[in-house]
């Protein structure tokens, strides 16, 4: 098996048992340790990159606690050490059993069979209409907002 093939096997994994739908916290969190580089980054996950697996594994156990979730990869492709995977997570509220789909995806770039850089795009806020945390159509409301008449 190639490197491309071997990388995307380990984000394949990642998305389904590997990180997401782990048999536990600690079974997940292991296989960040094995994947995530120490000097590791990812983009667009909070406010700025998280560097390294420890920021990583604390976005990851917040994320388990806070939802009961199935992710499904919709396209994968790999070109070098370069992954790119588009993927949808179905996510159930763990606080109050509200439903939610989250999209996402990203690119990493891989050496050895680790992270060592990713860049996430996720719609978070479309997550955070879904569950009442902000106002539906905010977006629309925040262009009209800003608008130049």
């Amino acid at each position: 098996m190639g490197d491309e093939a071997k990388n995307m096997a380990i984000m394949r994994r990642w998305f389904d048992g590997g990180v997401y739908g782990a048999a536990s916290l600690e079974d997940a969190l292991a296989f960040v340790d094995a994947h995530y580089a120490p000097q590791g980054k990812a983009h667009g996950i909070g406010d700025a990159y998280l560097e390294g697996p420890a920021p990583f594994k604390g976005f990851v156990e917040l994320f388990l606690a806070a939802f009961e979730h199935r992710f499904e990869v919709q396209h994968m492709m790999a070109q070098g050490d370069l992954v790119f995977t588009q993927w949808t997570a179905k996510l159930t509220s763990r606080k109050d059993g509200r439903k939610a789909e989250l999209l996402g995806g990203g690119l990493v770039r891989m050496e050895n069979g680790q992270i060592v850089e990713a860049w996430n795009l996720i719609n978070f806020l479309e997550l955070l209409e879904q569950l009442d945390e902000v106002p539906a159509a905010a977006v629309a409301r925040l262009f009209q907002n800003h608008a130049v008449a």
